[in-house]
């Protein structure tokens, strides 16, 4: 390839006087690399091509599949009951079991514990991961309940039996 591009070098630029087999060879080295490289790009090209037109083709069958599947559901009694109206006492039943109310004894104390670090953020989500409350529940409860702890204040509640905000839960 050096070879190649020095005699294109004195091709262009005729420093040095070369001998016409030579700049024959030369050029049809450069011809050669041309026609490879091309080849090269044309056979990814079909490749690629190959690989889009499998790609169309499968989304097109998912959108067949997806289509006769809405078509079945619309066949049914489905879209009826899907358009019934829930009350908030529906939604109250259905996700009673899975928030509680109130966080668990072991999170109160990790939540005063963060409360006294100064870590109030980890406060609220503490009781969030426990209780399954909102971000505005969990912080109305951790601000009742800890109301500026500071340690000279647990100190002072261990020593006289109590915790501040009322009692922790049991």
């Amino acid at each position: 390839m050096k070879k190649l591009l020095m005699w294109f070098g004195v091709l262009l630029f005729g420093k040095k006087k070369a001998a016409l087999p030579e700049v024959d060879e030369a050029k049809s080295m450069l011809d050669a690399a041309l026609c490879d490289a091309a080849q090269e790009q044309a056979e990814f090209i079909e490749v690629n091509d190959a690989a889009l037109a499998q790609a169309e083709a499968d989304v097109e069958a998912i959108d067949a599949e997806n289509e006769a599947a809405m078509e079945a559901l619309g066949e049914t009694d489905f879209a009826t009951e899907v358009d019934m109206a829930l009350t908030d006492a529906d939604v109250d039943d259905a996700v009673g079991g899975l928030v509680a109310a109130e966080p668990s004894a072991e999170c109160y104390t990790a939540a005063q514990n963060a409360m006294c670090e100064g870590k109030k953020v980890n406060a609220i989500v503490l009781v969030r991961t426990d209780t399954g409350w909102g971000l505005k529940e969990a912080k109305a409860w951790v601000d009742e309940k800890f109301p500026a702890v500071t340690i000279g204040d647990l100190i002072k509640e261990q020593m006289e039996g109590t915790t501040s905000g009322g009692t922790a839960p049991s």
